[in-house]
């Protein structure tokens, strides 16, 4: 079987050398040829990986198959924290909100309030950023500085709460 295996990833057919090592329990040889495959293949081997119980394989799987909202449930379900902080640092613009709003509650709880503030303000929840980064001393990248900056206004009631914003900021920047 291991021999078939090995035929079927050197010709590229991982799909079937991935079920002929499900089917004889391979575990070993799942795992390396799923991270080689398609993300198809990835979410359907962390199932797999789920059913019997190795969730840490599941949520890595989940994960770079593209399923975080799974990955993150998983991960937050069975206390797998080195996972959840892994699946927290590689979120991006763009990410489904659920999985962006577990990852800053996650991040919020383990005081990792700077990389907490940046998907906060990817999720355009500037006032919140802003209140988090100025209450736990954040000190601001100026790409992060940026984006909290209010845009310009002719509104007076507006303009002044801007120029507030921009002082707050300001602040922060230079720490």
């Amino acid at each position: 079987m291991r021999e078939a295996i090995l035929y079927y990833s050197k010709s590229q057919r991982l799909t079937h050398a991935i079920k002929i090592a499900k089917d004889n329990g391979f575990d070993p040889e799942v795992m390396t040829l799923s991270l080689q495959a398609s993300k198809q293949n990835m979410v359907q081997s962390a199932n797999y990986f789920e059913i019997k119980g190795k969730h840490d394989k599941a949520v890595q799987l989940y994960s770079r198959g593209g399923n975080r909202k799974k990955a993150m449930d998983l991960a937050i379900k069975h206390n797998l924290t080195d996972m959840i902080e892994n699946i927290s640092t590689g979120v991006q613009e763009g990410d489904d909100p659920e999985v962006l709003k577990k990852s800053v509650q996650f991040l919020m709880q383990n005081q990792q309030y700077d990389k907490a503030v940046e998907i906060m303000i990817s999720l355009g929840n500037l006032d919140q950023a802003l209140q988090i980064a100025e209450t736990e001393n954040v000190t601001l990248k100026e790409d992060m500085a940026l984006k909290l900056c209010p845009p310009a206004t002719q509104d007076p009631n507006k303009k002044v709460q801007r120029i507030e914003t921009l002082k707050k900021i300001a602040k922060m920047v230079k720490k």
